[in-house]
């Protein structure tokens, strides 16, 4: 047995207030190792949080410490795949919950690796800004999961590059599917050490919602999608003929399919991304 002294991430984060993102990135390189040897045995882990991440060493860089760390606790650990039974339980930290595991039980079916991609999200937000992305405060802590509703502006971000918090955005996705995958991860600009591509936005797809909305005094009666990180976007669904209405701002869209392309407003994208189910 391997003993461990350099104790528990989360001790880390709470002393130094959060990561710089060059010890966020350090770590975060470790994570996707560890966490794609376990895949690739057929093993999700199903609580990753920085208390289960051990500090084996650390050493001075740029004014900064590299932690190498350790992933551990794999009590709730499962196979899954090879004729091994399915992913069906509601385990692991009710902050790091994915939306899949929260309501397994309730909706039925299973999950997969994809959740512990929620997890890292949720743990690559801690390290940044020395907080949970999902606390119950202003909203039940399950429905704050379920939308994905979540802040990352504040003091607490100011100085965070915009490629953090687009891999940030892109691991903390409702629908399994529509999450980074581990070569995704591996390649995106923030985990290289990379700007964001001139013109490139990294945001969660958008998905339909065709039911209605009151919220805050804003009638929402039908909304799109579209996938901002792909060339080609999601195939529209036949032509409705509902309109988007705003009341409170005063504007009307007739032709949705016009109206979430590449040229929507970043005002009107925030209100309708923190108002829609994701």
């Amino acid at each position: 047995m391997e003993l461990v002294r350099g104790g528990e991430l989360f001790d880390v984060i709470v002393r130094n207030k959060s990561l710089s993102e060059m010890e966020a990135r350090h770590v975060f390189l470790q994570l996707l190792e560890g966490v794609g040897f376990m895949h690739s045995r057929g093993v999700i882990h199903r609580d990753l949080k920085p208390e289960n991440l051990l500090v084996a060493s650390s050493r001075p860089k740029d004014g900064g410490q590299l932690y190498d760390v350790k992933i551990a606790d794999f009590g709730l650990s499962k196979t899954i795949g090879g004729g091994a039974s399915l992913a069906r339980t509601r385990v692991g930290t009710p902050q790091y919950w994915a939306p899949e595991v929260l309501d397994v039980q309730k909706r039925g079916g299973s999950y997969d690796h994809a959740a512990d991609f929620w997890g890292l999200g949720a743990v690559l937000f801690v390290m940044l800004c020395g907080r949970y992305p999902f606390d119950g405060q202003k909203q039940a802590l399950d429905e704050q999961i379920r939308t994905a509703s979540y802040c990352m502006s504040g003091s607490r971000w100011r100085g965070i590059s915009e490629a953090a918090k687009s891999l940030v955005r892109g691991l903390l996705r409702v629908n399994p599917v529509d999450r980074l995958s581990l070569e995704e991860c591996l390649k995106h600009p923030w985990v290289l050490g990379q700007p964001l591509p001139p013109k490139t936005r990294l945001e969660p797809p958008v998905k339909w919602v065709l039911r209605q909305k009151d919220l805050h005094g804003f009638s929402l009666l039908t909304v799109g999608v579209t996938d901002f990180n792909k060339e080609k976007q999601h195939p529209h669904p036949p032509c409705l003929p509902w309109r988007l209405l705003l009341v409170a701002k005063g504007i009307t869209v007739d032709n949705l399919s016009r109206c979430f392309t590449r040229g929507i407003s970043c005002a009107f994208y925030a209100f309708y991304n923190c108002c829609c189910d994701q």
